[in-house]
């Protein structure tokens, strides 16, 4: 069966065979040039049904943004849509949310951020920036606290969406972190910013690449952090260089639990490190990317963009359970006994932490997934099946951490394409900075 993407100006061109193996490989392909290019993939995606927001739990609610342009809020017992919220843009979030009492902040690609009531979704106000905001919000002490895709970092009164000051860093920033009345947010230009409560910058820290857009983390006069150069950071207070770890790949900003931090890569890696000096305690590899690790009662959760949501244990890296979906795993949210979490195929999935089993699903408003738009320049990946036979007992099965199931994907370099160059047929909305 085939269809168009509604709404992502696809009318009348190319079309998609929903649930094809060869579509799946397309899409793989894509990511993979990007991850070559050493470029972010969120630029180029489309309208559709696909999830990349991180779920937050509420007040026994779920709340998420989504590719269709809404943001929902889902009971978190049964996954019944309480209310959705249409915004003009994609919504993808670093973590989904935040919240002051009974008011719900979240951006949009639309260049808006939105506060709305949490009970009845009603908007409260709405203030328009420059660009389009892809790091989430943060709210504190009445502030809210965010950067937009116009390069300024702004701060307003919560209640009423009035500004009380901006500060142009000139480049895009990450979901900021507040710790001892400072403001730490990376940027796109490789600088790690510290600001006063009054938007004045302290001090930067320059790595050698675009640092991820999740928050850093701030622990104990420490701080975290992931770049596009392949590195986790962790500086002092005062922005001095302690340790840093390097990975295959991009790496994204930690979560600490007992000492320890937790993270993924774009090498398709989760990985442990001991917090005080940066060694590397265990690592779990998966087929695709890995994004934000969860924690819940001595296990870790994380998905991966091989289609899998994963449960490790804390202190070995061993699996626990896996569960699969049908598209891409960005984030997870674990949570009084359950996981939830986002899938690009379109669903909202509900588990049960200990044993990974489905308690429910809930399908956003397009069943079709977004597309990624090739970059410019690209290269044409030629897709070969190998078939695997099973491995004879499950510890064989776990050997590498990742099962890739009935079959895996070797994508091999077979030409450089110059029609990149020219207009893309995917007329999905382009982002400039």
């Amino acid at each position: 069966m085939e269809r168009y993407i509604p709404g992502s100006g696809l009318e009348g061109g190319p079309t998609f065979s929903l649930g094809s193996q060869f579509e799946e490989l397309e899409l793989i392909g894509t990511v993979m040039q990007y991850k070559e290019l050493g470029r972010r993939v969120i630029d180029r995606i489309g309208i559709g049904g696909s999830i990349l927001s991180r779920p937050v739990i509420y007040r026994n609610k779920v709340f998420f943004g989504c590719c269709d342009k809404n943001f929902y809020c889902l009971d978190a017992q049964t996954g019944k849509e309480v209310w959705r919220f249409p915004t003009n843009d994609i919504i993808y979030n670093n973590l989904g949310a935040d919240f002051s009492e009974n008011t719900v902040f979240f951006c949009s690609m639309d260049k808006c951020l939105y506060a709305a009531d949490i009970q009845s979704g009603e908007m409260l106000w709405r203030f328009e920036t420059g660009g389009p905001i892809i790091a989430d919000p943060k709210v504190y002490q009445g502030r809210v606290y965010f950067s937009s895709g116009d390069g300024i970092f702004y701060c307003l009164n919560a209640d009423e969406a009035r500004l009380i000051w901006q500060s142009s860093l000139k480049t895009e920033t990450g979901v900021p972190a507040l710790y001892k009345e400072r403001i730490y947010t990376g940027g796109l230009n490789g600088v790690l910013f510290c600001l006063d409560m009054s938007g004045r910058v302290l001090w930067k820290f320059h790595s050698n690449g675009e640092i991820a857009l999740h928050p850093p983390l701030v622990s104990e006069n420490r701080i975290y952090f992931g770049s596009f150069d392949k590195n986790v950071y962790c500086l002092d207070i005062n922005g001095g260089l302690v340790w840093k770890f390097e990975c295959a790949d991009l790496a994204y900003s930690p979560t600490k639990h007992k000492g320890r931090l937790y993270f993924g890569s774009r090498d398709f890696c989760a990985y442990c490190l001991d917090a005080s000096n940066g060694k590397l305690l265990w690592k779990f590899r998966t087929g695709g990317f890995v994004v934000n690790p969860s924690i819940w009662n001595g296990r870790i959760y994380f998905g991966s963009w091989d289609n899998n949501i994963y449960c490790v244990d804390e202190n070995t890296g061993k699996l626990v359970w896996k569960f699969p979906t049908q598209g891409f795993v960005t984030n997870t949210t674990a949570s009084e006994g359950k996981v939830y979490a986002g899938s690009w195929d379109c669903n909202m999935y509900c588990l049960d932490a200990e044993t990974g089993k489905l308690i429910w699903k809930f399908k956003t408003s397009l069943g079709t997934p977004s597309q990624i738009e090739p970059p410019e320049t690209g290269i044409i990946r030629s897709a070969e099946i190998v078939w695997s036979p099973e491995p004879e007992t499950e510890k064989d099965k776990y050997k590498s951490g990742a099962d890739l199931g009935e079959y895996s994907i070797n994508l091999s370099q077979y030409a450089v394409r110059s029609e990149y160059t020219q207009q893309s047929p995917y007329k999905t909305r382009k982002k400039e900075f």
